[in-house]
């Protein structure tokens, strides 16, 4: 009926195959594409990431993809059916270890990929008072310079060994990392050009001075809720506000406003509500 019309469908299988219809939670897609495989502890035992990756990653997709159409839609003329799925998405994520098991054939497990502590130069480190951060010193030049300041210059061509090397190069980073506490180490490294940072807690995060340069947080007015702070909108956008002020509205409490926009009487709408067709809402 409207050929410019560009819908999207964003369900957790997607339109068609065996497991459209299939009720599922981000769990469960993070362990159907494989997430779970590769995220692990030392025991085996898959671990449940802190956030719901698979559900927000899907988020995302979904919004882009709308976008793509519309704009194909702004040189076409054309609109589309956008088929988003959460699993498919999931899938997506795994692209790291999609290439290397269908490049080589090897089955990618936790704590043997690139991205889940393998080697040194890329792991989670416990510190002197029970503290913990991150290594990610992928590039030689901050390999070179992360074995400088921790002293094992002995490791200087293993940043990619194999075992037995490859073990040992983690026990001494374990050891010089637990030699000092969170604190001193970030008076140390906080000099170095490194990519590194401490696992930080929540209150700490809110307190951190990048987050709060960027305005990450902000004040606003919930309305029957009153004022609280919430994560503002993490982009960016020269002459848009992203500082989160609108009041979350109440169920229906805009549905009369909007149906008078759309040219509906107020006797029109009267006879909406009595008939059911608009909820008993507050402005309904």
């Amino acid at each position: 009926m409207n050929p410019r019309l560009v819908y999207c469908a964003f369900e957790g299988f997607g339109a068609n195959g065996p497991y459209a219809g299939r009720p599922a939670h981000d769990l469960d897609f993070e362990a159907l594409s494989g997430i779970l495989s590769v995220t692990g502890s030392d025991d085996g035992r898959p671990v449940i990431p802190g956030v719901p990756i698979a559900d927000l990653a899907s988020a995302f997709n979904a919004a882009f993809s709308i976008l793509a159409a519309l704009r194909r839609r702004d040189a076409t003329g054309a609109g589309e059916f956008v088929d988003v799925s959460i699993f498919d998405t999931a899938i997506s994520l795994m692209v790291l270890n999609f290439a290397r098991y269908l490049g080589t054939g090897e089955i990618p497990v936790p704590g043997e990929t690139l991205v889940t502590g393998q080697w040194a130069f890329y792991n989670i480190y416990e510190t002197k008072d029970r503290r913990w951060l991150s290594v990610a010193a992928v590039e030689p030049k901050f390999w070179a310079r992360l074995i400088g300041v921790l002293g094992v210059t002995e490791f200087e061509g293993d940043q990619f060994a194999g075992e037995p090397v490859r073990g040992q190069a983690i026990a001494a980073f374990r050891s010089k990392f637990h030699s000092r506490t969170l604190d001193e180490w970030t008076s140390v490294l906080g000099r170095e050009d490194i990519p590194w940072a401490p696992v930080q807690t929540l209150p700490e995060v809110v307190k951190d001075p990048q987050v709060l340069a960027r305005g990450l947080l902000v004040d606003t007015d919930l309305g029957r809720l009153g004022k609280h702070k919430v994560l503002g909108h993490s982009a960016k956008i020269e002459g848009v506000r992203t500082d989160a002020r609108a009041n979350v509205p109440k169920k229906g409490e805009h549905t009369a406003e909007v149906l008078k926009e759309l040219g509906y009487s107020a006797t029109e709408v009267g006879g909406l509500k009595k008939r059911g067709v608009i909820g008993p809402g507050p402005g309904s």
